[in-house]
């Protein structure tokens, strides 16, 4: 379930449990948009892709990860 605040400049962020590293870290991942509505929508779909398992996390591996697999 995504955590959904209104920024000081009037956008919303959402927060998204991703879930968690090798190391046990919690991963999240965050959205940010200008309407609640938008936000919420764009924090769903990323829940489903979460729950389809077709997430790729890329922006978050590096190089030589990459190349391994």
């Amino acid at each position: 379930m995504a955590s959904i605040r209104k920024n000081a400049n009037g956008t919303y962020s959402a927060t998204i449990y991703v879930g968690r590293d090798i190391n046990g870290k919690i991963l999240r991942k965050y959205i940010t948009r200008d309407s609640w509505k938008e936000c919420k929508d764009a924090a769903r779909e990323l829940e489903q892709e979460i729950a389809n398992k077709s997430l790729n996390n890329l922006s978050m591996m590096k190089m030589s990860d990459y190349m391994d697999k």
